[in-house]
């Protein structure tokens, strides 16, 4: 009996070594290429589905831009704008200005004509400096 039991101990330790042990990165292996199998058989069946019709908005209502006419050339156009910017120009010629308010001699005091005569005798000044620097 006791060697009917060793022997049984035996048989199960070499079928024990005999299997081979599956290391790590095959296992990782195996996963990953089942992945990609999923993945391509869910492309095939993708590609393999029959389209669905597309649905089309109605045309009917769509109207086509069309251009209204040909464009104004640039001469003419500048000369419009010229034309007009004379127009301006003759307007404000012509526009009616203020008249100016001159002072009577009863309103104005000594200091006011004091400062009349300062301010023009300094823009005489600055006219000359201007005149010389010219020169």
């Amino acid at each position: 009996m006791f060697l009917l039991n060793w022997y049984r101990e035996l048989l199960e330790l070499k079928r024990e070594y005999k299997q081979p042990r599956p290391c790590e990165s095959c296992e990782v292996l195996k996963i990953s290429v089942e992945q990609l199998r999923a993945d391509n058989q869910r492309l095939l069946d993708r590609m393999l589905e029959k389209p669905e019709p597309e649905v089309r908005p109605a045309t009917d209502n769509v109207t086509p831009i069309i251009p209204r006419g040909r464009q104004m050339p640039w001469r003419v156009r500048q000369q419009m704008l010229e034309e007009n910017d004379r127009h301006q120009a003759k307007l404000m010629r012509d526009a009616p200005r203020p008249s100016p308010v001159i002072a009577t001699p009863a309103d104005t005091t000594t200091e006011q004509l004091e400062d009349e005569v300062l301010e023009k005798e300094l823009n005489n000044a600055g006219q000359e400096r201007e005149a010389q620097a010219r020169k």
